[in-house]
């Protein structure tokens, strides 16, 4: 494949070239396939020395929404262990129910001498 150098002066066109240029590099240079032999002959040590550095900016983001994460998943089991968050569901859906109706449905329905 080779890549014509004539000028481009719409973006679908530009778009096209860039798109034949890196394929017409990679299978000149063979990156993708040197990278996965690299990258398989790594161990895991070496390859998390690799990587690393990429994530350690954000180490402490990482950290913390995980672990505000882990605490609402928390939340949540011990609500659905121990019942209230059906209680919960429960009292919000009648609370809609008689917003949405006005309150004349709900009181209908929750009063067993009508």
């Amino acid at each position: 494949m080779r890549v014509s150098l004539t000028h481009c002066s719409n973006s679908s066109c530009v778009l096209t070239r860039i798109i034949e240029t890196i394929q017409y590099v990679d299978k000149t240079l063979g990156l993708q396939q040197t990278l996965r032999t690299q990258m398989e002959l790594m161990t895991s040590e070496k390859f998390e020395r690799v990587l690393h550095p990429i994530f350690e900016e954000d180490e402490l983001t990482l950290i913390i929404a995980g672990g505000f994460l882990g605490f609402v998943a928390g939340l949540i089991q011990q609500g659905i262990e121990t019942g209230y968050l059906a209680k919960w569901f429960t009292k919000k859906r009648e609370a809609f129910r008689k917003w949405r109706t006005g309150g004349r449905q709900a009181a209908a329905t929750t009063d067993p001498e009508r």
